[in-house]
């Protein structure tokens, strides 16, 4: 027998995460219902074939004949399509299950943060979380990268508001630089000497490069250390940097410039 789903709108929202359920929305075409299946178009980049078995012998089942799907992927279009019918069903577990296997299959940031989403409107994340975290921190040893650079933990972590955990994290998995940035930004409160010296490991190669962009990166990365220092009590050992950098960088009239703009 076909299974009833009976979802309203905010469950579909916690089940998809805000843009799949906009995109599945939007791009979802000529739905045919049979006894326990789907089938419709889903349109993305291409017009995209998907399927859904939903009572078979290994329960809720997919396919779909974007370049993911035809790997054995259950893919966002899949999930996306999901969201249409889930929108008239009570079913937040099964929902955190959908989520759990997109999560396994596809560990992204995105997949993690739709995992936390329905798992919280369901009520268990916590027993969901340190499974996921386990599976990050797996990748996170054998070097796999996130989009971005850097080990998905850390973005994870850091999403969470766990700092120290990520701090930690990316002390062990040798973190991206933009990874390490978040981090002192978020921990400077905090922990302002170990920020502080990310801060000046991130401004060391600056210095050697010209341009705007460079000498706005730079610029924010010495606002940033002024505040470690203030916040240590070392207002003198920041103005003595500033003067030497002032020194070596001053035939870079837009840096200085830009540092006058800013009070540096």
């Amino acid at each position: 027998m076909a299974q009833d789903l009976d979802f309203d709108e905010d469950d579909l929202r916690a089940l998809a995460g805000p843009r799949s359920f906009e995109r599945g929305q939007k791009y979802l075409a000529a739905v045919e219902v049979g006894d326990g299946w789907i089938t419709g178009i889903v349109h993305g980049t291409d017009a995209y074939q998907a399927e859904l078995t939903l009572d078979g012998p290994d329960g809720l089942a997919g396919e779909c004949d974007c370049p993911y799907g035809v790997e054995g992927t259950f893919c966002k279009h899949l999930i996306d399509y999901l969201c249409d019918r889930y929108a008239r069903g009570d079913r937040l577990i099964d929902a955190v299950a959908l989520r759990r296997t997109q999560f396994a299959a596809r560990r992204s940031l995105v997949a993690y943060q739709q995992l936390r989403t329905v798992a919280r409107a369901a009520g268990c994340w916590q027993v969901e979380r340190e499974p996921a975290l386990v599976l990050l921190r797996t990748d996170a040893g054998q070097r796999q990268r996130s989009w971005h650079g850097g080990p998905v933990l850390v973005d994870a972590l850091l999403d969470d508001g766990d700092v120290d955990a990520a701090w930690g994290a990316a002390a062990e998995t040798r973190a991206h630089d933009r990874q390490w940035l978040a981090l002192a930004d978020r921990a400077r409160i905090a922990r302002p000497a170990d920020a502080l010296g990310v801060y000046l490991r991130l401004a060391e190669p600056l210095m050697k490069q010209t341009g705007n962009t460079v000498y706005d990166q730079l610029t924010g990365l010495l606002l940033s250390m002024r505040d470690c220092h203030h916040r240590l009590g070392t207002e003198d050992e920041f103005t003595a940097y500033l003067a030497a950098l002032r020194a070596g960088q001053k035939r870079k009239r837009n840096l200085m410039r830009l540092l006058d703009q800013h009070g540096l």
